[in-house]
């Protein structure tokens, strides 16, 4: 919940820079308690972290909302992380970055 509170303050203060153009950031930076460089961050265009896909995602958004619509069982963590596997294997094998030999997967360097 405090993050949610002090992502309010931060748009408070963008409002308050865009609506006042005598304020200063630093000023808004005090008045709304915020850090000054989180404002200068996102007056430059930079997002929020939370909305920044993680940089060792291995599924797509469509990949992991299809594991997640399977209905028809209950499925256990291993359940998930063997079908998150399997895609990314099938994946890799689709665009060449492995291939199988005897059975097992020889990733390509």
């Amino acid at each position: 919940m405090p993050s949610t509170l002090n992502e309010a303050r931060v748009i408070l203060a963008l409002e308050a820079i865009q609506n006042d153009k005598d304020l200063s950031i630093r000023a808004a930076a005090k008045i709304y308690g915020v850090p000054v460089t989180t404002i200068r961050r996102r007056l430059a265009g930079r997002p929020i972290r939370r909305d920044i896909p993680a940089n060792l995602r291995s599924l797509t958004d469509l990949e992991e909302q299809t594991i997640l619509s399977i209905r028809a069982f209950s499925p256990r963590l291993y359940n998930v992380k063997d079908m998150a596997n399997h895609l990314v294997f099938y994946k890799e094998l689709e665009e060449g970055a492995c291939k199988i030999v005897d059975g097992n997967m020889i990733l390509l360097a």
